[in-house]
C-alpha cells in the first residue's frame, strides 16, 4: 500500500476532481460571506441539507450578471464554476466565474427557444429589412414617456437636427402588459401614417426587465410593420429578440437616435457642395459649346455659306436658351430648399448660416445671368463677323458684281481662252442666270 503525503494526496485529489467534473452549475443560497480587502469574495452555497464553500476572484467580475457589491448573504444564485480543492486546507470548493439570479436560466432557455422558432419562421431574415430613409421627415418614438430612454432620444435628436418633428407614441416598456401596448403602438403608427421612421427604445436592465421585447407577437408585428424601425433597447451587451427582427439595431437609445437623422450642419454643408458643383458643371458645358462652335467654324463649306451660318447661329441660341432655362430651374430648385429651411429655422445662428447661403446663391445666379449673356453676346458678334466674311469671299457674290464663271462639258472651270478649241460648247455661270454658247473663234488677248 502507497502512504501519501499530505501534500500529494490533495494534490491528486484536487486533480482528480478537476478531471471528473469540469465545469458545473451550482443553485443554492450565499451564506458566510467575506469580503477581504484584496477584492475576492469567499462564501457558501447552501440548500436545505449540504453546502459548498466558494471563491469567486475580483478578476471574473467582468462576466457576472450580479454586481459583486450586490451579493449579499440570504440571496438564491446560480453559480458557474469548476470544482477544486484548496490545498493548504485539503478544502473540497467551488471556483465561481459567473453567478446570477437563481431562475435566469430558465429564462434563457425560454429565450433560445423562442429565437429558434421564430427564426425558423424567417422572421429575421434580411429579406425583411427595409431601407432607413436617409432625411425622415418626422420620427415617432415608441418607449416609456417617463423614462430616460425618451429624454436622451430627444436630446440627441434636437442636437443634430433642431427641427426635426417627433411624435412620441407612450408605452410600457416592462411588466405584463407591455407588449400588448407596444405591438398596438406600432399598429397606431402604422395606421396613422404620420411619420416614416419609428425608434423603439429603452433603457438598460436585466433580462427580466427586458422580457417584453422578446414577445413573439411583437417581434411578428415588428417585421408586418411598413415603418422601417431602429431598435434601441438596452445596453449594447443586451440583445433581445426585438433587436434582431428591426430594420435596424442600435447599441442604446441614444445611439438609435444618432442613427436616425442626418446633422443639420451636414445638410446645409452638402448643400454648399452641391451649388460649388453646379457651377463647375456650367463652367464645363460653356467650354465645351465653345469648342463645339469652333468645330463648326472649320466644318462650313463654301457652297450656301450664309444658309449654312444662320442654322448654327439658330442652334447656339436654342441651346443657350435651353442652357439658361435648366440653370434657372435647378437654381430655383435650390433657393427653394433653402428658403423652406430658412422659414423653418428658430435658432438664430442657424438662421444667419441660411442666410448667408441664400446670399451665396444670389451671387451665384447673378455671375452665372452675366456670365451668360456675355457668351450669348459674344457668340453672336462671332457668327455675324464669320457670316460677313464668308460672304464676302463667296463666289457668288463676286458674280453678283459682274463676273462670269465659264466652265467645259465636264465643268471644269476655263481659266484660258487656249483651253477651249473653236467649235467647242462652254458653260457661262452670270450673277444671275447661266449661258450656253458655242465657241466661234479665240485669241490670247
Amino acid at each position: 500500500m502507497n502512504t501519501f503525503s499530505v501534500s500529494e494526496l490533495n494534490r491528486q485529489v484536487r486533480a482528480e476532481l478537476e478531471t471528473t467534473f469540469g465545469d458545473v452549475w451550482v443553485e443554492g443560497e450565499i451564506s458566510n460571506l467575506a469580503r477581504p480587502a484584496s477584492g475576492h469574495l469567499y462564501f457558501s452555497l447552501k440548500d436545505n441539507n449540504a453546502q459548498i464553500s466558494c471563491a469567486l476572484f475580483k478578476g471574473s467580475r467582468y462576466g457576472l450578471k450580479i454586481p459583486m457589491r450586490d451579493i449579499e448573504n440570504g440571496i438564491a444564485v446560480r453559480a458557474h464554476g469548476r470544482v477544486s480543492l484548496y490545498e493548504p486546507r485539503g478544502n473540497y470548493q467551488l471556483i465561481v466565474d459567473q453567478i446570477e439570479p437563481a431562475g435566469l436560466g430558465a429564462l434563457e432557455q425560454a429565450f433560445k427557444a423562442r429565437q429558434a422558432e421564430l427564426a425558423a419562421e424567417g422572421l429575421f431574415d434580411m429579406a425583411h429589412k427595409q431601407a432607413i430613409p436617409e432625411h425622415p421627415r418626422t420620427i415617432g418614438l415608441i418607449t416609456s414617456a417617463s423614462g430616460v430612454a425618451v429624454h436622451d432620444a430627444l436630446t440627441t435628436l434636437k442636437r443634430r437636427h433642431p427641427l426635426m418633428p417627433v411624435i412620441i407614441y407612450p408605452s410600457m416598456v416592462q411588466g405584463e402588459g407591455a407588449p400588448a401596448q407596444l405591438i398596438a403602438q406600432i399598429k397606431a403608427a402604422n395606421r396613422r401614417a404620420e411619420c416614416d421612421l419609428l425608434l423603439l427604445i429603452r433603457g438598460g436592465g436585466s433580462l427580466e426587465d427586458l422580457w417584453a421585447f422578446n414577445d413573439p407577437q411583437l417581434v411578428r408585428e415588428i417585421v408586418a410593420s411598413r415603418i422601417p424601425i431602429i431598435s434601441g433597447i438596452g445596453h449594447e451587451v443586451d440583445v433581445t429578440l426585438a433587436d434582431l427582427a428591426a430594420d435596424l439595431r442600435a447599441p442604446t437609445p441614444t445611439a438609435a437616435a444618432e442613427q436616425a437623422v442626418p446633422a443639420l450642419s451636414d445638410t446645409i454643408r452638402h448643400l454648399a457642395q452641391h451649388l460649388e458643383q453646379i457651377e463647375q458643371r456650367v463652367a464645363r458645358h460653356l467650354m465645351h459649346t465653345r469648342q463645339h462652335l469652333g468645330n463648326l467654324e472649320h466644318r462650313l463649306q463654301l457652297q450656301n455659306p450664309v444658309r449654312q451660318l444662320q442654322t448654327h447661329s439658330q442652334r447656339c441660341d436654342e441651346l443657350a436658351q435651353r442652357l439658361s432655362h435648366a440653370m434657372q430651374r435647378r437654381i430655383s430648385l435650390q433657393r427653394n430648399t433653402l428658403s423652406s429651411l430658412s422659414q423653418r429655422l428658430s435658432i438664430a445662428p442657424v438662421q444667419r448660416r441660411v442666410q448667408r447661403e441664400r446670399q451665396a446663391v444670389q451671387n451665384l445666379e447673378q455671375r452665372l445671368g452675366r456670365a451668360m449673356t456675355a457668351k450669348q453676346q459674344h457668340s453672336r458678334e462671332r457668327l455675324v463677323y464669320l457670316m460677313q466674311s464668308l460672304h464676302n469671299l463667296s463666289p457668288l457674290n463676286i458674280l453678283g458684281r459682274g463676273y462670269a464663271m465659264a466652265f467645259d462639258d465636264q465643268q471644269q472651270v476655263i481659266r484660258s481662252s487656249q483651253d477651249v478649241p473653236p467649235g467647242a460648247r462652254i458653260h457661262v455661270h452670270l450673277g444671275e442666270g447661266k449661258l450656253h454658247c458655242d465657241v466661234v473663234r479665240r485669241s490670247k488677248k
